[in-house]
């Protein structure tokens, strides 16, 4: 796969929960080809959705853990929401005042097996989070449920490739050894 004569970086992911995500929305890297697309193939899938309790202390010690050094939280708030569904911005509110972080670094510091994607909401409950949650990995790129999915439909490769990675080219590469 290639784009503008480039080979891509083909990043994918388990499962988008139904929205992949622009890169650029996850990391620095803002390619051109990996753009969110709708993607109703990853939806309904079991296990596809997921929910979460984490309390305050939790979250208060895995940040700790990575150096951010945040009191007694009392709240998290989401902040700048993308338009795949997916919150841009965390804001922990603890004694020690505010710290902002990317979700994606919140996702990674809670832990991305427990915090199974960036596809959540928050909701604040005593003494902690509850958070309800679609999909698994990164939500960049391919989701890998979904291509499974449009195969059983009858969709072929390249009609899954550029479903997902968007402008790509496709060709055969010959050695002329």
């Amino acid at each position: 796969m290639t784009y503008n004569g480039r080979l891509v970086i083909a990043y994918f992911h388990a499962n988008s929960g139904g929205f992949t995500e622009d890169a650029r929305n996850v990391w620095v890297a803002d390619l051109p080809y990996l753009r969110g697309v709708r993607d109703p193939f990853s939806q309904n899938i079991p296990k596809g959705e997921w929910k979460i309790y984490l309390p305050y202390r939790t979250v208060q010690d895995r940040l700790n853990r990575y150096g951010l050094n945040v009191g007694n939280i009392s709240g998290i708030l989401v902040c700048d929401v993308t338009d795949s569904g997916r919150p841009q911005r965390i804001v922990v509110i603890s004694s020690l005042g505010k710290t902002e972080l990317k979700s994606n670094d919140f996702r990674i510091k809670i832990g991305p097996t427990r915090l199974k994607s960036k596809l959540f909401h928050l909701y604040e409950e005593k003494d902690g989070l509850l958070i309800n949650g679609k999909g698994f990995g990164n939500g960049v790129g391919m989701s890998q449920s979904g291509p499974y999915q449009m195969a059983k439909a009858g969709h072929n490769y390249r009609e899954i490739l550029s479903y997902y990675y968007k402008g790509i080219h496709l060709s055969n590469l010959i050695s002329s050894r």
